[in-house]
């Protein structure tokens, strides 16, 4: 029988660590929070703690974390100093059966960092009198230490409420499940405008900032029937709680970010509401789709073709399933993304295999190809499995394989990922090993012809020349072109950066508007444009030019 001093003994020796963080958010206007951990029951024999920031947690990425000098250490009751390792990483001395506590601040202002443009800045903290976003990546750094149990309560304004995918633990205090969601996730704080749904016991929160209230009557219903649909298609939910988050942003147009539980959803402020539904359904699939995954396993580079490319094929297929899509609409995308990944496939000389690499993430070419080839290549897969005989049971959709693969018990978030070749055994379980060693050819040749291999499967891919559309898809400052679409008309008949509008079409222009308005009417069947470029008067007359466009079908 244990003695009560010798059962305390055993208790704390078997106690494992414990890291509590307190994120204090009281003043929002003051731009900064402050971040207090506290470690307890550290292991013996430890006596130096790694604390790592996310050295990738938007796509906009820093040199090194952005925290604000100076911290605080206290080790049991004495003070102590902190040594940065390296741009995302502390070491700090510990001692043991004694606690550390860390105290720091942090910047929720990253949106006014200069790497950050328009672009990006939907990803990153934002705080307001009335509501923040906050990024635990920027936030929140983890202990290099196994088994540490994680907590995070936060102290705010009053009356501000707090929204995480994390479980509540007790009321105020939640707990990550580890390491990687506690630096990959989403915080709601303060005052955001929610509408909830449920689907096979997980439950769905879509939180709209103040600023983006006017999307909750058309935006809301389809996170819900979106829910519901992707969460039957998975099979289920690996979490219990997923938010969906609408932030205001300078993104133009609609962009996305899928964390561990939680997503980040922007759509352009201008944008009429009625015209915002199949886009930001589609938006919304894609996103929520990634997130799923990403509670699965961690996609590695040489599946970002499928990572990509299937999550948006799907993303249109979900909101088809709603009705918000028409299949002749899915069918036309198909197309639009064969002609979007032949042009960025011979641009960049790259296969899908290269183009998923660091290549993808520079932009341009390689992100094209990835996201536009995925999407046909799923396409691809659906014909073959339609096509397919069977004759043991029902017939296997590409839902059942989406099922079979991303459900795999060999793979885990902080274990082993499938690879290419674990891809292509599951395919030709499902559709046989002639058509999976030709899939692989597909993503590992350079510039591979897709449309070759969707009429081969007995789909119809019908090339025609139409009129381009007539858009200066450009930035100006006045008449200025400041940045140019080169794939837009306006580039295609010669407009170029630094190039001063004058006269478009007969019409003196002063402004943006006068620009884009008088592109779009040719004079006599002419674009004819009057520019100022490096300092010298030049005309440009041209007759508007084509485009390639190529129709879809399923079946030919």
């Amino acid at each position: 029988m244990f003695t009560a001093p010798l059962l305390c003994t055993a208790l704390l020796q078997v106690a494992a660590p414990r890291a509590e963080y307190t994120v204090r958010l009281t003043d929002p206007a003051g731009q900064r929070a402050t971040v207090a951990i506290e470690f307890t029951h550290l292991p013996a024999g430890l006596t130096e703690l790694e604390l790592n920031f996310a050295e990738r947690f938007a796509f906009v990425t820093f040199p090194e974390a952005q925290v604000l000098d100076p911290w605080i250490v206290v080790v049991g009751d004495q003070p102590s100093e902190v040594q940065r390792a390296r741009p995302f990483s502390w070491r700090i001395p510990c001692a043991p059966g004694k606690p550390l506590a860390v105290v720091f601040n942090a910047p929720v202002d990253l949106r006014s960092h200069p790497l950050v443009d328009e672009r990006g800045d939907y990803e990153m903290p934002i705080a307001t009198e009335e509501f923040a976003m906050l990024s635990s990546g920027a936030l929140l750094p983890a202990a290099t230490i196994d088994g540490i149990e994680l907590r995070v309560r936060f102290e705010l304004p009053e009356g501000w409420a707090v929204h995480t995918a994390w479980p509540e633990v007790e009321p105020g205090v939640f707990a990550p499940r580890d390491s990687l969601a506690l630096r990959d996730a989403l915080v709601a704080l303060g005052k955001w405008e929610k509408r909830e749904s449920s689907a096979e016991g997980a439950h769905a929160l879509a939180l709209f900032a103040p600023s983006e209230a006017r999307l909750a009557a058309e935006v809301a219903p389809l996170v819900g029937a979106l829910f519901t649909t992707e969460i039957e298609l998975f099979g289920g939910a690996p979490l219990e709680r997923y938010l969906f988050l609408f932030v205001p942003s300078r993104v133009r147009g609609f962009a996305g970010s899928a964390k561990q539980g939680a997503m980040v959803l922007s759509v352009d402020a201008k944008m009429p509401v009625h015209a915002v539904r199949p886009y930001a359904a589609h938006l919304i699939a894609h996103e929520f789709f990634h997130t799923w995954g990403a509670s699965r396993y961690a996609c590695p580079d040489e599946l970002r073709f499928f990572n990509e490319g299937f999550t948006d094929y799907y993303a249109y297929e979900a909101t088809r399933r709603i009705g918000e899509l028409s299949d002749a609409a899915l069918q036309e995308k198909i197309g639009e993304k064969l002609g979007e990944y032949e042009r960025a496939a011979r641009a960049t000389g790259l296969s899908l295999l290269q183009a998923g690499g660091p290549a993808f993430f520079e932009g341009g070419g390689a992100y094209d190809q990835v996201y536009a080839g995925g999407l046909v290549l799923a396409a691809l897969c659906e014909k073959s499995l339609r096509s397919a005989e069977q004759t043991d049971g029902p017939r296997r959709t590409l839902d059942d394989f989406l099922r079979a693969f991303n459900n795999d018990q060999r793979w885990s978030r902080t274990g082993a990922a499938p690879t290419l070749a674990d891809f292509v055994e599951q395919l030709a379980r499902f559709c046989g090993a002639e058509f999976a060693a030709s899939f692989k050819g597909l993503v590992e040749a350079p510039n591979a012809d897709l449309g070759a291999a969707l009429s081969a499967a007995g789909c119809a891919v019908e090339r025609v020349e139409e009129p381009a559309a007539l858009e200066l898809r450009a930035n100006l400052e006045a008449t200025r072109i400041v940045d140019i679409d080169p794939a837009c008309a306006a580039a295609r008949i010669g407009l170029r950066v630094g190039d001063k509008l004058i006269e478009v079409n007969g019409v003196k222009v002063a402004g943006p508007a006068d620009c884009r308005a008088a592109f779009a009417k040719p004079r006599e069947g002419r674009l004819q444009i009057t520019l100022e470029r490096d300092g010298a008067t030049e005309r440009i007359d041209a007759a508007p030019p084509t485009v390639e466009v190529i129709r879809f079908r399923w079946a030919s």
